[in-house]
């Protein structure tokens, strides 16, 4: 059973949701599809979305580094759903993420609003289609950002990467922005061995925590004789990330309290 905590956050969480996409929806009407306004105003919308998620679920999130303004691919590692949130308040992107999200009430329609790329990872051509929805939205010049050890995982080890990242930057000539995560000791939010619901009500009956997210220098995108070494290459500058982001949360966690 969830507790009050969780279900006074669930409800807060689902509100908002359902409200801002319905809104989000509305103010893209504005624009057409071609208009660089159209992507201002859906950045914008999503980012005070993502922070109201935030403040919902009591996460103190701590940021080092900028993105660029041009279109990217980013990169990060992934161990909670509170990622989605800190990546879409502080980043101009849109998600790749798992095709069943997309049936999802409220979260779904949510998701296409916000211009996410699902994938259904049990199937072997989704692979492919991905990659050309990925690519052509970077194209396009849209920001997107994938997590691509393809699950989450617990600690801060950095697990390899699927093959795409590579691909991706050098079929669109984008750099790769790297990006690592870490979450302060002991907190829930690590996203392991239970399904989507199960996880999202173990976060909102958590007490406050705290995130940090270091930025790294963009990368160039890969030359075809890079392709080999370049996705490797992306893991470990993430993996340096992450444990910078490991050092500030700790920093942080042991000379300020959260109530």
């Amino acid at each position: 059973m969830l507790s009050l905590l969780a279900a006074r956050r669930s409800v807060i969480l689902l509100v908002n949701t359902g409200l801002s996409s319905i809104r989000l929806q509305h103010a893209q009407m504005q624009y057409a599809s071609s208009d660089p306004r159209r992507r201002l105003e859906r950045a914008k919308r999503t980012a005070f979305w993502a922070q109201g998620l935030l403040e919902t679920f009591g996460i103190a999130d701590d940021v080092r580094g900028e993105f660029p303004r041009s279109p990217f691919l980013l990169v990060a590692n992934h161990r909670s759903a509170i990622d989605i949130g800190m990546l879409l308040a502080h980043a101009p992107v849109s998600l790749v993420a798992r095709a069943d999200l997309e049936q999802w009430p409220v979260f779904g329609f949510a998701a296409r609003s916000v211009g996410t790329v699902f994938v259904d990872r049990s199937a072997a051509a989704s692979g492919a289609a991905t990659l050309r929805s990925l690519v052509d939205a970077l194209r396009a010049g849209q920001s997107m950002a994938i997590f691509p050890e393809g699950y989450t995982f617990e600690g801060d080890e950095v697990r390899p990467f699927q093959p795409g990242v590579a691909l991706a930057a050098f079929m669109a000539k984008v750099p790769v922005v790297p990006v690592g995560l870490a979450y302060e000791s002991g907190s829930r939010s690590a996203y392991v061995d239970m399904s989507f619901a199960e996880h999202v009500a173990r976060v909102a009956s958590s007490p406050a925590s705290r995130v940090s997210m270091c930025i790294g220098d963009p990368m160039l995108p890969p030359s075809r004789e890079e392709r080999a070494t370049y996705t490797e290459r992306v893991r470990l500058n993430v993996q340096q990330l992450v444990h910078e982001a490991r050092a500030r949360v700790d920093s942080q966690s042991s000379t300020t309290g959260l109530v």
